[in-house]
């Protein structure tokens, strides 16, 4: 854990997050909205991301709170309320993935708290 290089992970997510902005436009201008809606959603979180690893002296307090940050947003299919808005639904799991992917990169053995849709 003391290895954990923040100054680089911010970097990394700072360039994520252009590189995800630019996407969107990209999407945006082919008519893609939802595709674009995605990658901001993405590039938000790991902005957030970068942001809470900055003003957290320790980087596992701060992959513990981006943790508890993705587990709120997971959405499983194992009851409760069926979701109605589907374009939400994918923005919300694909926040809560970006938030355990940053918290993943800072400590790998977290666990998992939004599996990834099967292939």
């Amino acid at each position: 854990m003391s290895d954990v290089d923040a100054a680089a992970l911010i970097r990394d997510w700072a360039e994520w997050t252009r590189a995800g902005r630019i996407m969107a436009d990209l999407l945006r201008a082919r008519g893609d909205g939802f595709g674009a809606s995605l990658h901001l959603a993405r590039s938000e979180v790991r902005a957030a991301a970068a942001e809470l690893l900055r003003t957290i002296s320790d980087p596992r307090e701060a992959a513990g709170m981006m943790l508890d940050r993705a587990a709120r947003l997971a959405r499983r299919s194992d009851g409760g309320v069926p979701f109605t808005n589907y374009d939400e639904a994918g923005r919300q799991y694909i926040r809560a993935l970006t938030w355990q992917a940053c918290a993943r990169e800072i400590d790998p053995s977290l666990p998992e708290v939004q599996p990834h849709w099967p292939d």
